[in-house]
């Protein structure tokens, strides 16, 4: 009775994962992003897929345009961020390997990654690879080549950056 009752269950879990995995690939072959959307995208519960932020996707692309100049370290533009209100739950400015992060992701050119492949996304890109904001090197270091010393740590006043994207 007991084996009968664990193969119904087993039967159950392994028809729910497989519905799962299909319903995620369909996602992907229609270019649709599968979970919480990264910083200068919302998520648009209607459409059930991305859009940019009105407000923090001029902040991606100016980003990109000053790591791009080569004036900015990792660090620099941390701090440069920082004075943005990108910030850490901490209220610190982003990590060096955030900023890596952040500077080689992919989905802020309209492709969505999962298991390591990489698919096009159908919600509107960031940055085209044409614009000269991407021209930041994979290996995460500017034009410079340095990745910068450390900086203070600060708190921002919430909405200062709203005047200076203006």
């Amino acid at each position: 009775m007991l084996q009968v009752a664990f193969g119904q269950s087993k039967y159950y879990s392994d028809n729910l994962s497989e519905n799962i995995k299909r319903g995620v690939r369909q996602k992907l072959r229609r270019g649709e992003w599968l979970n919480r959307a990264p910083f200068g995208y919302e998520n648009n519960p209607r459409v059930r897929n991305i859009e940019p932020h009105p407000t923090n996707a001029r902040i991606v692309k100016l980003a990109y345009e000053e790591y791009a100049k080569g004036t900015h370290s990792l660090i620099s533009l941390g701090a440069f961020l920082a004075d943005l209100c990108v910030v850490t739950k901490y209220d610190t400015p982003l990590a060096k390997a955030s900023l890596k992060r952040f500077l080689t992701n992919r989905a802020y050119l309209g492709f969505i990654k999962h298991n390591g492949e990489w698919f096009e996304g159908s919600f509107e890109p960031i940055l085209t690879p044409a614009s000269p904001s991407f021209r930041v090197d994979q290996s995460g270091r500017g034009a410079h080549g340095k990745i910068g010393l450390g900086i203070p740590r600060w708190r921002c006043a919430k909405g200062y950056f709203l005047s200076l994207l203006s």
